[in-house]
């Protein structure tokens, strides 16, 4: 895949207000001054694999992936929620999504629309903790993990589902949730979470993935936890 932005000049300081994780617009994703480094990433990670050897592979998977989210935020900034940047850039070039996470059918037209990470959202600085898929209304969501559904949301453009798989938490929000699910229900890796909610032209999958911990309680998703799908591919 190929990330693209176009730069502006510094904007002066804006008021910053803390983002709820209950849904987000589709806008333009923010970068630094990296763009370059972010070009392809799901296939230059795909290549990767384990790049520390046997220590890094023996490691339990949670301590992984926070290893992974910390060297992601070195190579990239704009991934840090602590460091606002100076820059914001003008749009994102959607690009196709050729469900390198198996979230859609498929056979379903899909662009990947807003990046993790920093972005300009309604002329202030938002970050951005998932990445925002594009494809047509009612279309089926599915889940890459099996775990326990710990919150569902019946909620307009704010309905969505949770999932917790003993350690992280994954979120599937503008999403309708299917009638089958329920709180509590244990859920198994493929199933379907519902279908994409009808925003017109702004209709998307919000998809996050937050390290919480041994924790059920979906309000301990944050941005200080989220961390970028796209970089955990092959761990």
């Amino acid at each position: 895949m190929r990330r693209l932005s176009i730069f502006i000049l510094p904007l002066a300081a804006l008021t910053f207000t803390t983002a709820t994780l209950t849904g987000c617009d589709v806008v333009a994703a923010l970068d630094i001054n990296l763009s370059n480094d972010r070009n392809d990433r799901s296939t230059d990670y795909a290549r990767e694999g384990d790049s520390d050897g046997d220590f890094f592979s023996h490691l339990p998977l949670l301590e992984r992936q926070w290893l992974k989210r910390a060297e992601s935020m070195e190579e990239n900034p704009s991934f840090d929620p602590d460091k606002r940047p100076s820059l914001v850039p003008l749009n994102f070039r959607q690009q196709s999504w050729n469900n390198e996470i198996a979230l859609l059918p498929e056979d379903v037209e899909a662009r990947l629309s807003s990046d993790f990470g920093w972005r300009g959202l309604f002329g202030r600085q938002d970050f951005h903790s998932g990445i925002d898929i594009v494809a047509a209304a009612k279309t089926d969501v599915f889940t890459p993990v099996s775990g326990e559904v710990i919150h569902v949301a019946f909620d307009g453009k704010d309905s969505g589902v949770v999932i917790y798989d003993g350690e992280r938490q994954y979120t599937f929000w503008h999403v309708t949730p299917d009638d089958s699910i329920a709180k509590g229900d244990q859920i198994k890796a493929g199933s379907n979470v519902g279908y994409l909610v009808d925003l017109g032209r702004s209709t998307h999958l919000h998809y996050s993935i937050h390290l919480t911990g041994p924790t059920t309680d979906q309000k301990d998703r944050n941005d200080t936890n989220a961390v970028d799908p796209l970089s955990l591919l092959n761990l």
